[in-house]
């Protein structure tokens, strides 16, 4: 059976949001963040290793991976 629109929509934010906490998680594991200075963080900083987007646009746009990777260099020492 296949999925309605509305349910094809729904599994693809739940996926956002699923990626968005776990970019977010792991900015307040590894750079000792609070919560509110991770999502600030996510919101406005944009990412210079990742063409000057925000976390949440390269959420958006599928990149999560490349943001929790972005994070965990940056906790090892990354200057970037």
């Amino acid at each position: 059976m296949a999925k309605s629109p509305h349910m094809r929509r729904s599994t693809e934010r739940t996926q956002e949001l699923d990626a968005l906490h776990e970019v977010l998680t792991v900015a307040i594991d590894e750079l000792e963040l609070s919560f509110e200075a991770a999502v600030t963080w996510a919101a406005c900083a944009p990412l210079r290793s990742l063409g000057d987007r925000t976390a949440v646009q390269a959420v958006a746009q599928g990149d999560a991976a490349a943001v929790i990777y972005y994070v965990r260099s940056i906790s090892s020492g990354y200057v970037g």
